[in-house]
């Protein structure tokens, strides 16, 4: 007796059950729906590069979630969930024994290499870098200008003061910029760029109208003469305000130690606070470009005495085991070249200052 033969099952009905068919059908929607989002964004839907990174986010997107898609329905199967378990308890069990021989072999070479440059005469240990106490007649951070960048932070043992003392202004401010100037776009120079120091920019952002907090107009926050001298003479006028402060700070300088108060026993080295850093490299740009138009103006002693204290700015925090502090010492240094003597083609360039001959 024949058997009746069983209906052909469709191949589209047989197909939609494989996950393989997700690809095909979610990429060109990913890329339909990533295409409008670009083009509600403005970019130019011929852009050959913004197309193919539609179709490749699209393929993308699509293998991902059929990916995801193929993974739940395995992982629904009986007996699948447990091996999947399996699995990943075996792979976190690798990865943890794995961190511990790195961890073992880790400090297995630490303390070797340790124990070889100890016995060179290496220290490892904080107390070997915390730099000695100097008396306070004779230290630089002691001296009451200096006190006045960290007392309202730190008392003279480098422990936090909670609440501020509010009792303590910072004196060191040699703002060489206007209140109502945010983005403070003048520079000093550049000399690795062989970048002049323009002193008529100067004049002019000197002479420049200011407006203050209360929004009125005002042109004394630097002192101007009525009329415009040399842009040299105007910048030195400018910059004088700031000479009482500048002679306190160098009749500091004349101390032969700096130590300042911080709190090197900190279990996390990198909370020790260090607020004079700043005042270092805003000094440095102040004497800079004081420098510049002292000899431009022929005052070579004064250029001289005020790269001497920015020389002096520079080896001030070099106690101090913290990178941070070095590489203030690196900036400073490099504003402190700026100031030079030097001579090229039908131009003489006194302290990086332009002058025709």
């Amino acid at each position: 007796m024949e058997t009746p033969l069983e209906p052909k099952k469709s191949i589209w009905k047989k197909s939609w059950k494989n996950p393989l068919w997700f690809p095909l059908i979610l990429c060109p929607i990913a890329f339909i729906v990533i295409f409008a989002i670009g083009l509600l964004s403005g970019i130019n839907k011929s852009d050959s590069k913004f197309l193919a990174a539609c179709v490749a986010a699209a393929i993308g997107l699509g293998v991902i979630i059929s990916f995801i898609f193929a993974s739940i329905r395995w992982l629904i199967r009986p007996g699948n969930f447990r091996k999947a378990l399996f699995a990943l308890a075996c792979l976190i069990t690798l990865i943890a024994l794995f961190y511990a021989e790195e961890d073992v072999r880790g400090k297995w070479a630490w303390n070797r290499f340790q124990r070889q440059w100890e016995a060179k005469g290496v220290k490892f240990d904080l107390e070997s870098f915390i730099p000695p106490a100097v008396p306070d007649d004779q230290n630089f951070a002691m001296t009451p200008i200096m006190v006045s960048t960290y007392g309202f932070l730190i008392d003279k043992n480098g422990h936090e003061i909670i609440p501020r003392n509010t009792n303590i202004i910072n004196r060191v401010i040699f703002e060489i910029y206007r209140d109502d100037d945010p983005n403070k776009t003048g520079t000093n120079g550049n000399w690795a760029n062989a970048t002049l120091t323009d002193l008529k920019w100067w004049q002019a952002y000197y002479r420049m109208p200011t407006t203050n907090k209360s929004g009125a107009t005002t042109t004394n926050e630097f002192p101007i003469p009525p009329q415009p001298q040399t842009p040299a003479k105007d910048v030195l006028l400018a910059l004088s305000k700031y000479d009482s402060t500048l002679e306190e700070l160098r009749q500091a300088s004349q101390l032969p130690y700096s130590r300042f108060p911080l709190e090197y026993h900190k279990d996390d080295p990198a909370m020790v606070y260090l607020p004079h850093l700043a005042k270092f490299r805003q000094s440095a740009m102040f004497l800079q470009l004081r420098a510049a138009a002292e000899l431009q103006s022929g005052q070579t002693d004064k250029a001289a005495a005020d790269v001497k204290l920015m020389c002096y700015l520079v080896n001030a925090p070099r106690v101090e085991p913290f990178l941070i502090s070095h590489l203030v010492r690196v900036g400073v240094l490099n504003l402190t070249l700026q100031p030079n003597l030097r001579r090229t083609r039908g131009t003489q360039m006194v302290g990086g200052a332009a002058r025709s001959d």
